[in-house]
């Protein structure tokens, strides 16, 4: 090895100094855009978690269903009793269009009261 080629430990000690820091610097940048990437994903999640709890505040509860459905079925369970005892006071069971009619007549009836 020649006196050019030696290279004195003080030089040697601040370029591997040098490296380390820009590869620190690196790091911290690399560090930086992936936090910034975690934060908008977090932000686009808490935007579709606002989204769901929007659209299922929209959503009947079970409650509601009950109630309607019991409505429902007592106004059934009426037609049937209408329907039941018109077909026994004609003694014959009506055919389909005599249903449409009768349907019609119960309705109409449960409009007027």
């Amino acid at each position: 090895m020649t006196k050019q080629e030696e290279v004195s430990l003080r030089e040697y000690i601040d370029t591997r100094i040098k490296a380390l820091e820009d590869r620190f610097i690196a790091i911290d940048r690399s560090t930086d855009l992936a936090a910034a990437a975690v934060m908008a994903r977090l932000e686009s999640m808490n935007e579709f978690r606002t989204q769901l709890n929007s659209q299922a505040s929209h959503f009947v509860t079970r409650s509601e269903i009950d109630s309607k459905m019991d409505a429902a079925n007592a106004v059934h369970a009426e037609y049937l009793e209408y329907t039941g005892a018109y077909a026994c006071n004609r003694r014959r069971l009506y055919c389909r269009g005599d249903d449409h009619q009768h349907r019609l007549a119960f309705y109409q009836m449960k409009e007027e009261v």
